[in-house]
């Protein structure tokens, strides 16, 4: 959770200091960049909450045999 915590606060401060059409090249550049990755943290995290990470059961998902190469055979 403070890891959510850290990426609300990232994505907030950098939302605030953006400006496109500022001298500074913090505002300029590293604020969006800064925003985008905290982004793409928030969606890994949110990925890794789901559970979509986790292998599935023989039950659901692609847990059976594809009928791929086994290595085997004459």
């Amino acid at each position: 959770m403070k890891g959510l915590l850290f990426i609300i606060a990232g994505l907030i401060c950098s939302w605030y200091f953006i400006d496109l059409e500022a001298s500074s090249s913090f505002n300029r550049i590293f604020a969006p960049l800064l925003l985008v990755v905290f982004l793409i943290a928030l969606a890994v995290w949110l990925v890794m909450r789901a559970g979509f990470g986790r292998k599935t059961g023989r039950r659901g998902g692609l847990g059976g045999d594809l009928g791929g190469f086994d290595g085997g055979g004459e």
